[in-house]
């Protein structure tokens, strides 16, 4: 059974936004693209990125990051990351380089947690664009900060996604879907 938190958060007109990466640390996952639009926008919000990977990429973005009103943070990868969905606001792919799949997205779907994503591979596949959440032009930063700051600004649209992305979710990734073409597909014989 998919395991889903009830978000339970308190009214905070302070509340940082908390917007999270999951995945390696590899400049073929546009991290770079994500700092550079991060470094553009003046909210309140703080971008933990949940990986391991190549340790003077991470050193370059932290180099990079101009002082400003978000706070950069880099953790560990996490095998269950439903309980960092319960506090996540936003999740972002910004993959520079073709991405198959991108597991998280769905991941966060299940959360109901709007994403964003890249224009990049499969990813548009999941991510319909102002429907669960935003695509935005690959190696884009001004294309992805114009949509983080929506999403940042407007409580009522990172919920409105995540609403529709959970619908995608149980219509087209649920357990009970893919038993439904399974069970189709083996009784068609």
């Amino acid at each position: 059974k998919n395991k889903i938190f009830n978000k339970k958060k308190k009214k905070n007109i302070n509340k940082r936004i908390n917007i999270c990466y999951f995945g390696k640390i590899q400049k073929r996952k546009g991290l770079n693209v994500l700092l550079e639009a991060s470094n553009k926008i003046s909210s309140n919000f703080d971008i933990n990125i949940y990986g391991d990977g190549e340790s003077k990429y991470k050193k370059d973005l932290l180099k990079n990051r101009k002082k400003g009103n978000f706070k950069l943070k880099f953790f560990k990868p996490v095998s269950n990351i439903t309980k960092i969905l319960y506090k996540t606001d936003i999740v972002i792919l910004p993959s520079i380089e073709f991405e198959s799949f991108g597991m998280i997205l769905i991941e966060a779907m299940r959360q109901k947690i709007p994403v964003i994503c890249s224009d990049s591979g499969g990813m548009k596949e999941i991510v319909k664009n102002n429907i669960n959440g935003f695509l935005f032009k690959n190696k884009n930063s001004d294309d992805l900060k114009k949509k983080m700051i929506i999403l940042i600004n407007s409580k009522k649209k990172r919920e409105e996604f995540g609403k529709k992305g959970y619908l995608i979710f149980l219509k087209k990734f649920s357990n009970n879907f893919f038993l439904k073409k399974y069970y189709n597909l083996v009784n068609e014989r």
